[in-house]
């Protein structure tokens, strides 16, 4: 296996993994169970549609280049966007649970 036909293997995962990204928030955060969090996940997700999108962006370029890069790229952007999502959570849940 090439290492381009890699990247594309790390790099689908995405779209399917970012609609929920916001689920394990709101299971561990918001005290929800798993079902009401990710209809929350999912209702956030379009709410903040274009945001999420450059999130979506910047998580496949890095994963697209960690074949070529030994993970590096992922390792350096992984927790930048752990804190980029925490952050887009809390401006999500908790700014509209006190409006």
């Amino acid at each position: 296996m090439s290492q381009w036909q890699l990247g594309i293997i790390f790099a689908s995962i995405i779209p399917v993994t970012l609609p929920v990204s916001f689920a394990s928030y709101c299971v561990l955060l918001g005290d929800k169970n798993v079902l009401q969090a990710l209809k929350s996940s999912l209702n956030a997700f379009f709410y903040a549609f274009k945001p999420m999108c450059l999130i979506a962006l910047i998580s496949f370029l890095s994963l697209l280049l960690a074949p070529y890069t030994f993970l590096l790229s992922a390792i350096i952007t992984g927790p930048i966007l752990m804190c980029i999502s925490h952050i887009a959570y809390s401006n999500i849940f908790i700014k509209h649970k006190e409006a």
